[in-house]
């Protein structure tokens, strides 16, 4: 029976190897993510209260860095826990 339906299913292959659809699942998600974090990058300046012009002159960069900052020295390990679930939920994808 499994030799029928592996027989049967073999019409259908792309002649896309794993590697390459690894590839493109790996582009795809890094896509989506960039675009989530920009989404909320945005919120986040506009609920701190920056103006285009403290955007533009760089403040921006000194909300992000004090975000990563406290995420990466979080006596709790928030962030590390969240790292840790991400790359168990994406482990098809993830570089080896």
């Amino acid at each position: 029976m499994i030799e029928q339906v592996e027989g049967g299913l073999l019409s259908f292959r792309a002649g896309v190897l794993p590697s390459k659809i690894k590839q493109i699942e790996r582009d795809l998600a890094k896509d989506i993510y960039r675009g989530l974090v920009l989404g909320n990058l945005a919120a986040l300046l506009v609920a701190e209260g920056l103006d285009d012009e403290e955007i533009e002159a760089g403040y921006m960069y000194d909300v992000i860095r004090e975000l990563c900052f406290g995420a990466l020295n979080d006596r709790d390990g928030k962030f590390h826990r969240t790292h840790a679930r991400a790359r168990e939920r994406l482990h098809f994808i993830a570089r080896q």
